[in-house]
């Protein structure tokens, strides 16, 4: 008997980026940040109700400097990342 799998919900607490699975396709609604240089793509936890466009381009900045830096020490992404406030 196969079951299908049910559906992943994205999640992560707010104020910090979560890495995706390579075959997760995150729903159009949520920010992503993705490494340049890799292609590893953070889901960016954020309050959906408040939209600051300030803020969230803060936090893409922030993950840009922390992903160049992880190439730089050749060390890999971190699972979750906690984003400046």
């Amino acid at each position: 008997m196969v079951s299908a799998a049910a559906p992943r919900k994205f999640t992560a607490r707010l104020g910090t980026a979560k890495r995706l699975r390579k075959s997760e396709v995150p729903p159009s609604d949520v920010a992503v940040a993705i490494c340049n240089q890799c292609g590893d793509r953070f889901l960016i936890a954020r309050n959906p109700t408040i939209v600051n466009v300030q803020i969230l381009d803060k936090h893409l900045l922030f993950l840009q400097e922390q992903f160049v830096w992880d190439h730089i020490q050749e060390n890999k992404h971190r699972s979750s990342i906690r984003l400046p406030e």
